[in-house]
């Protein structure tokens, strides 16, 4: 979260838990909502992604600011894989960062595969445990060089499809890895950048390039003004409440007004969004 609930809590001025229901969703809402507008993730996590290679030198990334680039490169393929099961209607792969899933949809073989990529750690043993699997499915390597190579280090994907189509064979399909790291390159990772310079270029293709990065604020450094918006934010939708003026614009009695609106209408956003809205290049 952007803001800690109780440091809001405590802002509010509310002692006691009485409340916390309500004042949860309005937390939640508000912090979707800034993060909606501005079109960006603000807490530090680490994102795993593929781009097209453009030739260009610079990569620029959607989550920023940049606090650590964990790997950059291309990828190869590295497993063919089929499912020979002319009577199912389906078999696909998934792969996520545990486990390689194999499934069959309908027919004889029909059924699910799991195979734990800690187990099967290289992709000799991956293979041996594919073609181990039956069901009717059969595995090699895209290249002996690759024996050794950290089944790991395959790209994360769900449901490709490998099986046979309308009763014809399958054909192998290709699973790919993240291949050899580039080196040299430059992180311009500070607010308002987000990108990378690659002396060069990045080359061309299709989600050939592969990065995982870790971007975004930790609790201990999350800028104090996206801080004090998110309270702004609550306690005025808090309040709009406790008053009962929900979707009323506007309160007068006798001189006495107070004007209610959206995020953008509290004082200071212009300047919060012109400094954090997500940089379009």
């Amino acid at each position: 979260m952007i803001l800690d609930f109780y440091t809001l809590k405590g802002y509010l001025g509310i002692d006691g838990d009485a409340e916390d229901s309500i004042i949860k969703l309005l937390h939640q809402r508000a912090e979707a909502r800034v993060k909606s507008i501005l079109d960006r993730e603000f807490e530090s996590t680490t994102y795993y992604e593929t781009y097209d290679g453009t030739g260009n030198n610079h990569l620029y990334l959607p989550q920023y600011p940049i606090i650590a680039v964990s790997y950059l490169g291309t990828k190869a393929d590295a497993v063919k894989i089929k499912n020979t099961s002319t009577d199912a209607n389906n078999a696909y792969v998934t792969i996520d960062d545990t486990n390689m899933t194999l499934t069959v949809s309908g027919g004889t073989n029909a059924g699910i595969t799991t195979l734990a990529l800690a187990t099967y750690s290289t992709l000799t043993l991956l293979i041996a445990g594919i073609n181990a699997a039956g069901k009717g499915w059969s595995a090699e390597l895209y290249d002996s060089d690759y024996s050794a190579y950290l089944s790991a280090n395959l790209i994360k994907f769900e449901n490709c499809f490998v099986g046979s189509w309308e009763g014809t064979a399958a054909t192998y399909d290709y699973l790919p890895m993240i291949d050899e790291p580039f080196s040299g390159y430059i992180v311009y990772g500070k607010e308002g950048e987000g990108y990378i310079y690659y002396p060069g270029g990045f080359p061309k293709g299709h989600q050939n390039i592969v990065i995982k990065y870790t971007a975004g604020y930790s609790s201990a450094n999350m800028p104090y003004d996206l801080q004090g918006l998110i309270s702004d934010i609550v306690s005025m939708k808090y309040n709009e409440k406790a008053n009962d003026l929900i979707g009323i614009k506007q309160y007068r009695r006798g001189e006495f007004s107070i004007t209610y609106g959206d995020v953008t209408s509290i004082d200071g956003f212009d300047q919060i969004y012109t400094k954090y809205q997500k940089v379009r290049l």
